[in-house]
């Protein structure tokens, strides 16, 4: 039912046999490559999407539980995990795609979404994508509701009383964070404009 996209990374088969999954790519509606992962059999399928900064590895737990009475998928969102990062727009609707893409290939009939932090925000694009064959949006950690998100001008204050408690009382010589934290040797690439997609509670008052 899956199949790999030419040029994409090889899986060795000894992986996929011992772990029984199925490891593949797809492409985005931007043509970016998106990995994913298919465990079990049954429906509905059990779509696990992960929130920002994060991957398909997060779930594991969950598809040890889930796999063995339904078919449960984990994909990682573009810019994240194993797929691609060439994306020129980083929005939300964008990742919505990527879920959808993923659907599509499988061509799966009757699914439950279940998206974490950020991930929230992308299954409910991909739904829209999806009529009649989304039967339920499980969201973990995330809003009681679409109105609490809070506005521009409430984000902002709340931001300022955080930064305002947390100020240090005297100022490190300059260079001390940098040399006690040096940058990693191998970064991934990232939209420089990336904190602008981010949803009202997924905001920090260190974005510029």
């Amino acid at each position: 039912m899956t199949r790999p996209i030419p040029g994409s990374p090889p899986h060795p088969p000894s992986i996929e046999a011992e772990s029984g999954r199925s490891v593949s790519d797809v492409r985005s509606a931007d043509r970016v490559r998106v990995r994913y992962e298919v465990h079990g059999n049954g429906a509905p399928a059990v779509v696990f999407v992960h929130g920002w900064s994060c991957d398909r590895t997060y779930w594991r737990r969950q598809v040890d539980h889930f796999a063995g009475r339904f078919t449960v998928v984990t994909i990682d969102l573009a810019g994240h995990g194993e797929s691609g990062t060439g994306r020129r727009t980083w929005t939300m609707p964008a990742f919505g795609d990527d879920v959808l893409a993923v659907a599509t290939e499988l061509d799966l009939p009757d699914m439950v979404l279940v998206g974490h932090s950020m991930g929230d925000d992308v299954i409910i694009e991909a739904a829209r994508g999806l009529p009649r064959r989304v039967g339920g949006l499980v969201w973990v950690d995330t809003y009681r509701s679409l109105d609490e998100s809070g506005s521009d001008e409430t984000v902002a204050e709340e931001a300022a009383a955080f930064v305002a408690r947390s100020a240090p009382t005297s100022r490190p010589p300059p260079g001390t964070f940098s040399a006690a934290f040096p940058p990693p040797a191998r970064m991934r690439p990232w939209s420089p404009g990336s904190p602008t997609w981010q949803p009202h509670h997924h905001r920090s008052p260190w974005t510029p």
